[in-house]
């Protein structure tokens, strides 16, 4: 997991790579599931399924957004 934060505060060099998960992209996760699995993947079965779980109770789908926005996979 890769988190960076580009201020030019500290000047610091930041490692990661294209597709890892970043600040915003958890927050999204945890906060509006659906728009951050939408964000990491696109408009995939992954965004109906987290759509269809934060629907049914938020816990869940905040989990199974967590879990694709950490996912490596494409």
């Amino acid at each position: 997991m890769c988190i960076c934060v580009s201020c030019d505060c500290c000047k610091a060099k930041c490692n990661c790579k294209a597709g890892d998960a970043n600040c915003t992209d958890l927050i999204l996760a945890l906060a509006l599931p659906p728009i951050g699995v939408l964000r990491k993947r696109g408009l995939k079965r992954q965004f109906w399924l987290s759509v269809c779980l934060t629907m049914a109770l938020f816990v869940p789908g905040s989990v199974y957004a967590v879990t694709v926005v950490m996912s490596k996979g494409n």
